[in-house]
């Protein structure tokens, strides 16, 4: 997985999701297709 640091990732998910712009809400689901939990 490219993500090593779990905090980081889920900072970026926090961001995505307080994000005004949908865009970035579609990049973070585009992510979250990629990763196995």
């Amino acid at each position: 997985m490219g993500f090593e640091q779990p905090s980081s990732f889920l900072g970026l998910m926090k961001a995505s999701l307080l994000s005004k712009d949908p865009e970035s809400k579609c990049e973070l689901f585009r992510h979250l297709n990629n990763v196995t939990f």
